[in-house]
């Protein structure tokens, strides 16, 4: 084993040897301690923060009381977010949210809101940023036109999604989160039951070009009666956000 030999040399002492397994033991305790370390710092951010009163006391309350039982090494099960629990510390801090971060946060309010989705006229579907990622980077939306076999290449939830755009009946609404570089995140909303785009961004910026392409491309995919290709302003709630619409009609 490597080349003949062993065992290890301690790092330090010439004359002590250890077996192979001492590296997957350093290895657990350097995790442990990343692990100990991501945990201690979140908990001091929310003692902070509760000094500050800027969270509700009862929050905290139940933050607290889920940290005394979460385990400190296991993956976040039912949202579909491959998030470990050490990587969700960092929702308690200043630190930037990854995608993964914000399809759990997606996940979870389909969850929490599920009664009120279910009970709306229309389908409402709250989509991961794997959606938008896909629908504005992905080489199978750039060839013009998209290739015939897009749906056997293509995610299948996001055919699945599209599909449900397509026959809804009474209408489909997609909610979606988009990266917009550099770390930023945007709102999408896609209505087939008015016909409208709409690309929210706090900063005021309009969708990029090659993404409506992209996006435009996606749509024809699953028809529509839409035919314009024209962007227009859309603002609501005056300056909190802007909204830019594409009418589909």
């Amino acid at each position: 084993m490597l080349d003949g030999k062993v065992s290890i040399r301690h790092w330090d002492r010439e004359d002590i040897f250890l077996p192979f397994d001492a590296l997957g033991t350093w290895a657990l305790i350097l995790e442990i301690n990343t692990a100990k370390r991501a945990w201690i710092n979140a908990l001091h951010w929310l003692e902070l923060e509760e000094q500050l009163h800027t969270i509700p006391e009862e929050y905290t309350a139940h933050i607290k009381l889920l940290l005394c039982q979460v385990p400190w090494k296991d993956h976040i099960k039912g949202l579909g977010s491959g998030l470990t629990t050490m990587e969700m510390a960092t929702f308690l801090s200043e630190k930037w949210l990854s995608d993964a971060h914000i399809h759990t946060m997606l996940a979870v309010t389909r969850h929490l809101r599920c009664d009120v989705l279910s009970g709306e006229g229309r389908c409402i579907e709250i989509a991961s940023p794997d959606f938008t990622s896909h629908v504005f980077n992905s080489p199978l939306l750039s060839t013009t036109p998209v290739a015939p076999d897009y749906s056997l290449n293509a995610p299948k939830s996001i055919v699945r999604l599209g599909n449900k755009l397509k026959s809804a009946a009474s209408g489909t609404l997609i909610v979606a989160v988009s990266y917009s570089p550099e770390n930023h995140w945007v709102c999408l909303l896609i209505d087939s039951q008015a016909g409208t785009i709409q690309w929210g961004d706090s900063m005021g910026r309009a969708m990029p070009a090659s993404g409506e392409v992209q996006l435009r491309a996606w749509l024809s995919l699953f028809p529509l009666t839409c035919n314009s290709h024209r962007l227009k302003p859309y603002p609501v709630h005056a300056n909190l956000i802007a909204i830019h619409a594409a009418s589909l009609l």
